[in-house]
């Protein structure tokens, strides 16, 4: 008999009934979803989605990068609308004994309070061709092996009692190690006769917060730019930089060089866009006078830079010293809500000091420029994080952690993140910063940060790090190696012992020894990959 002819033999009589009378409990039933036990997921035959709330998904520990972006509202019953956070694709398992049934359900993820963890509507009787009976508390569903019954959840919410109950999931599986991601996030329009000027907010944020949240960032509108006019600078009284040539150091002008076809129009587009920016001017008898560099970028484009090779090498180092990477990422850990923001050309905003200016001139084909704006030269990188300390001098330890020109906002209340990020645009408009608005998310709970992944569980590994080193062949020469053993560098928090499984690249890079691929150094680096694609890292 095939599963159709077994669908039409579905039937109840009165002798299923529970306790031998019918019952007015709603149908709430126990599957496997994604090899979670999840208990109480209504069956109801009036609704037309699958739909998980978040607080179910938050425990079932989901790589969120299943999560795809959605947008609308659901319409309940009371005409109430409930705004989607995304959708997911997950294998449900239906069945109290073999053979069980199996098939991939698209969910769509709601954050609003409910007595139940899901809702299973019309499109599941359809999918897994059932039969569902509330008076019966049943539900029947066609195998190969006969007609079998799905698991319900042995207790239900009592007719009238509209308290929350406590989420009850049995999850069967170990802890992922796969490190969460914040590629789910909805975009917000802030101003509504601009709507292609948007910013990111994670789905992640409670659904009390979200208005509050979007009502805080049109607020502070003015703090994104999508373009280089856009931007305020910051007050020569708070920071600006300082090349302190010496008097002895002998002014160098580079020889002429040549563009032609697509670098001639690209040198062009460039230094229209900087001169309307105002962050450059003409100069004329420039005692020291730079090059520019075309380089390709990935998608085919050319980069126009500028060679200030020359100018610092006579410029001192400013000992200003940049906070260790591994102390900002361990205060930023096992925060509940992060916020992470990006400076719009960041460099740009601090300006140069008028003495320096004309010692940035750099020639094209039309005309010489120099920089108004700090461009890329040494000591850079110390200039900005002296004035972003200066900026944030009350609240970094303690709401913010900042590494030059990335900030991340940290709470570890919920509640109070909407505070400290008020708090934080307030120090930006007071010093005229503004936010690169395409690199911008609010309100995660996990997230990149300076090369690792930020969660309130804690740190873990980059997967792009580990997938450099996946893909690493077996080295070949000495430069490979040095290469390699960088990359291990960079990972030597989540390697325990290192240094001991590294030990035969060392020695191949012992001075007065000959370079040879050893045996052993190619049992160590086979041993380090497997290591890392390993889930106990």
């Amino acid at each position: 008999m095939s599963e159709v002819q077994q669908k039409c033999n579905l039937s109840f009589d009165d002798t299923e009934f529970p306790q031998g009378i019918p019952s007015e409990d709603p149908l709430a039933i126990t599957p496997l979803v994604a090899a979670c036990k999840i208990h109480r997921l209504l069956t109801d035959g009036g609704s037309a989605a699958y739909i998980l709330f978040k607080s179910t998904l938050d425990q079932m520990d989901i790589d969120l990068r299943l999560i795809r972006r959605a947008e609308g509202n659901l319409v309940g019953f009371s005409g109430t609308r409930v705004l989607v956070i995304g959708v997911i694709t997950l294998p449900v398992v239906i069945g109290d004994q073999e053979p069980r049934v199996s098939k991939q359900v698209e969910f769509t993820i709601v954050d609003c309070k409910s007595p139940h963890n899901g809702i299973f509507g019309q499109p599941f009787l359809a999918k897994f061709m059932a039969l569902s009976s509330t008076c019966h508390q049943k539900l029947k569903f066609p195998t190969k092996a006969g007609i079998r019954e799905a698991c319900v959840t042995p207790w239900g919410v009592p007719k009238g009692e509209g308290e929350v109950r406590q989420t009850n999931i049995v999850d069967t599986r170990a802890e992922d190690p796969r490190p969460e991601s914040m590629d789910s996030d909805f975009e917000v329009a802030l101003d509504p006769t601009k709507l292609e000027r948007k910013v990111r907010v994670s789905t992640h944020v409670h659904n009390d917060v979200i208005e509050p949240l979007i009502a805080l960032l049109k607020e502070y509108k003015e703090l994104f730019v999508w373009c280089t006019e856009d931007m305020l600078g910051v007050p020569r009284q708070v920071a600006q930089h300082c090349l302190a040539v010496p008097a002895n150091a002998e002014p160098r002008q580079k020889a002429r060089r040549n563009f032609t076809g697509d670098k001639l129009k690209a040198i062009e587009e460039e230094v229209a866009r900087l001169l309307a920016a105002g962050l450059i001017r003409e100069v004329k008898y420039p005692k020291w006078l730079a090059n520019v560099v075309l380089v390709k970028k990935s998608s085919g484009a050319w980069w126009m830079c500028v060679d200030y090779t020359t100018i610092n090498k006579v410029c001192p180092g400013d000992p200003y010293l940049l906070l260790r990477i591994d102390q900002l990422i361990d205060a930023t850990s096992d925060h509940k809500t992060l916020s992470f923001l990006d400076m719009f050309s960041g460099y740009h905003q601090i300006p140069m000091s008028r003495e320096d200016e004309e010692k940035t001139a750099f020639m094209t084909p039309f005309g010489n420029f120099c920089f108004v704006g700090k461009p890329g030269l040494k000591n850079a990188g110390a200039t900005y994080q002296r004035m972003i300390d200066a900026v944030f001098s009350q609240q970094i330890g303690r709401n913010i952690e900042a590494y030059v020109d990335d900030l991340i906002v940290k709470t570890k209340k919920g509640n109070s993140h909407l505070e400290d990020l008020r708090e934080t645009f307030e120090a930006l408009c007071k010093h005229s910063l503004r936010l690169n608005p395409l690199k911008c998310v609010f309100g995660a709970e996990a997230g990149k940060f300076l090369g690792f992944m930020i969660t309130k569980r804690g740190i873990k590994v980059d997967p792009k790090q580990i997938t450099a080193v996946q893909e690493l062949r077996a080295s070949r020469s000495a430069v490979e190696i040095q290469s390699l053993n960088g990359k291990i560098a960079a990972l030597g928090r989540f390697i325990p012992r290192s240094a001991d499984k590294c030990a035969p690249f060392f020695k191949m890079l012992k001075s007065g020894t000959r370079f040879t691929c050893s045996k052993e150094c190619e049992v160590a680096f086979q041993d380090l990959k497997s290591y890392l694609v390993s889930p106990l890292y």
